[in-house]
């Protein structure tokens, strides 16, 4: 421990000593130094609460507890489930697209924050931007859904991998009535070596997760 006028610096191996320093942490004015990939200081009081809601009881996971009932990766996979299913019901619906895209960029980051030593023993991967890196390497397509979530959240108008989305046209005639006049089109991301269809964009990283949550053991 390394003791200055109005600060202590603690390094940190653990779970457990957080747990067993909390107490005292919550009314000490400390700078709080976690190693050994993370020795940024930050001001401990503002994340009491954090550290104490993440922590989960004795012989438990950690869970998420500011998302209802869906408080796991493998909850998140099944949501993802279900709006990719949704989707595929309404492959027109932007809204839908918007969704599905939003679940498919964040269980990457679940993942990490809840099986990190799971992925450290299965991948030998030790940091979330080494984890980040295998995800697009194994998914070449992700960078596309993390641009349209970002373009959703943020009002981005440029560009990097994706150009563009839309609409492809439907097929109606009034002249020419066939089965294939109700198909009304499909939502496409484009991009400049072509054109990525959105559902099948989706669907094929549900195969992904599904890959990958078999390899961790989840």
């Amino acid at each position: 421990m390394h003791l200055e006028p109005d600060r202590y610096s603690f390094v940190f191996l653990g779970e457990n000593a957080l747990k067993n320093l909390v107490e005292f942490m919550i009314d000490a004015e400390l700078t709080l130094s976690i190693a050994p990939h993370h020795a940024e200081k930050v001001r401990l009081r503002p994340i009491v609460e954090l550290v104490q809601a993440t922590l989960a009881p004795e012989g438990q996971s950690a869970v998420a507890r500011k998302t209802f009932e869906i408080t796991s990766s493998v909850h998140f996979l099944s949501a993802l489930f279900e709006v990719v299913s949704e989707f595929e019901n309404e492959p027109a619906s932007s809204r839908k697209a918007i969704t599905a895209c939003l679940f498919a960029y964040h269980l990457r980051e679940w993942i990490w924050k809840e099986h990190r030593s799971l992925i450290e023993k299965a991948l030998g991967l030790k940091d979330q931007e080494a984890f980040y890196k295998y995800v697009n390497n194994c998914f070449p397509d992700f960078p596309l859904i993390r641009e349209v979530c970002l373009g959703t959240k943020h009002f981005e108008t440029n560009h990097n991998q994706v150009l563009n989305t839309g609409l492809s046209g439907g097929d109606f005639s009034p002249d020419d009535f066939s089965s294939a006049d109700f198909y009304v089109g499909d939502l496409i991301v484009e991009t400049g070596i072509g054109n990525k269809n959105a559902l099948e964009m989706l669907k094929s990283v549900l195969r992904f997760y599904e890959k990958l949550f078999s390899v961790l053991g989840i």
